[in-house]
């Protein structure tokens, strides 16, 4: 199937130098791997702020290869879809979905929302999951694969569950020696978490049910899923909702289990989300409409059935129809605030020592681009373990030991009571610092920086500016 390989290469070199803010914290873990600091985002600290095991550790061997680490991160993910893709449009194909295999070998690798998530685990886990799908058709043994899923990322414990569940159903027994080697994949990794994090889960599902209970809207993941369903239905994905629908219950009743994998997982993960009620992000999002495109496919596929050269027709035809919809032009991708983060490391790095330390509420690209000296305090808490700086309680122990910088959003220009030069409001995650009559006896402004959708502010420690 040369169709996902072309189209994967090109989203390669099309997306080369698109970078977000969170794929850079795994950048920072890969880093610290490499140069012998261990698992960790600032070294020393035993913190893991890394939903993913696989891909920190797949793309640390690849980088050393190729050289860089976002560059071997982007082949990881992409290498991952592609091999996913192929595996399940051939095994579509060998039993006569032609229509459905063309359709997902053009689909997957252009989907917009995949195609955002460059140096996270989505496109891995993705992948993997296609290719232990069409395993799984063959009748083979696919637990070892199905750890490596759970390792790429947690809830892929999700699918671990399903397959269980449908082998308990179907032979009445416990499939103990399958669960035996899932399970051997799996230990090394949970026995080192537990001695060394003192936890089996990353620290980043703790934190962020924290930050539900602090904002106290226990519906904030279910409203953030109610609008973009609003936006995918305003953008015309109605009639892919539909039949991506008809296309799971299709599958449901036709009895072909292994398909029904991908749409079982996409839908109890957006189940648990509404239930923990996270912020939201649109990569939570991906998986979920990734499988109502796979699954509409296969829906149109039962109703094309008149041979085998209408249905590559009619392949072909929605391929070329998803390609000219879906697939950017250079001028198309995604802008991020990643150049504004990088200057924001470049001007510090070149004022202060390696060992500074600071605070700021995204700090991944800024971590990523900084030396491994340099500790980085997030204020969501999310990859330091200083807890919220959102909440009034932590302030003492944040002023005990104060950064040498603190990065602020510029919310607004006006004249501020601090004096020329402060902001006069600042992000939502910042203002609990800001407003403690501490930071402006401790800190000074030091530089601004600015995009045109954009303004942060360096504040400095007095007597260091």
């Amino acid at each position: 199937m040369g169709v996902p390989l072309i189209l994967g290469a090109y989203a390669l070199w099309l997306y080369r130098h698109f970078h977000f803010d969170d794929s850079h914290i795994m950048y920072r873990y890969v880093d610290n791997l490499i140069s012998g600091n261990g698992w960790t985002f600032n070294p020393g600290e035993a913190w893991n702020a890394s939903t993913s095991v696989l891909n920190p550790i797949v793309t640390a061997g690849v980088s050393i290869v190729v050289g860089g680490i976002p560059r071997a991160a982007h082949l990881v993910g992409m290498g991952a879809l592609v091999a996913g893709t192929v595996a399940i449009a051939i095994t579509m194909a060998r039993r006569g979905w032609r229509f459905a295999a063309l359709g997902v070998a053009a689909a997957t690798p252009v989907l917009p929302e995949l195609l955002s998530t460059w140096g996270i685990e989505t496109q891995l886990f993705l992948g993997l999951v296609l290719l232990w799908m069409a395993i799984e058709s063959t009748g083979r043994s696919s637990w070892i694969l199905l750890g490596l899923i759970v390792l790429a990322r947690p809830d892929g414990a999700v699918i671990a569950g399903l397959k269980v569940a449908h082998e308990v159903l179907q032979t009445r027994r416990v499939p103990w020696s399958g669960l035996a080697r899932f399970g051997a994949v799996l230990t090394p990794w949970l026995l080192f978490s537990l001695f060394r994090f003192g936890t089996l889960f990353p620290e980043t599902l703790s934190v962020k049910i924290a930050h539900r209970r602090h904002w106290g809207d226990h519906s904030l993941y279910f409203d953030g899923l109610r609008d973009t369903i609003k936006n995918w239905l305003g953008d015309g994905w109605v009639v892919v909702a539909v039949l991506g629908v008809a296309g799971f219950v299709i599958v449901l009743r036709s009895g072909y289990v292994w398909l029904a994998y991908l749409g079982g997982f996409a839908i109890l993960q957006q189940m648990a989300y509404v239930a923990v009620s996270p912020q939201t992000f649109f990569w939570y999002f991906s998986i979920f409409q990734y499988a109502m495109v796979f699954y509409a496919l296969i829906a149109i596929q039962a109703v094309v059935r008149e041979g085998r050269r209408v249905e590559i027709a009619a392949g072909s035809l929605v391929a070329i129809w998803l390609l000219l919809l879906w697939f950017p032009s250079r001028s198309d991708v995604p802008a991020t605030s990643v150049p504004v983060y990088r200057e924001i490391a470049a001007y510090i790095d070149s004022v202060s020592a390696s060992d500074t330390t600071i605070a700021m509420s995204e700090t991944g690209t800024v971590a990523y681009h900084s030396p491994l000296e340099t500790r980085l305090i997030d204020i969501t808490g999310l990859t330091s373990p200083n807890g919220l700086l959102i909440l009034p309680e932590n302030m003492d122990g944040f002023f005990a030991e104060p950064p040498e910088f603190i990065v602020m959003h510029s919310e607004s220009r006006a004249p501020s009571p601090y004096g020329p030069g402060f902001p006069s409001a600042v992000g939502v995650w910042e203002r609990m610092i800001f407003g403690d009559p501490r930071f402006p006896a401790l800190y000074a402004v030091d530089h601004k920086v600015s995009c045109p959708t954009c303004e942060f502010t360096i504040f400095r420690l007095k007597g260091k500016v």
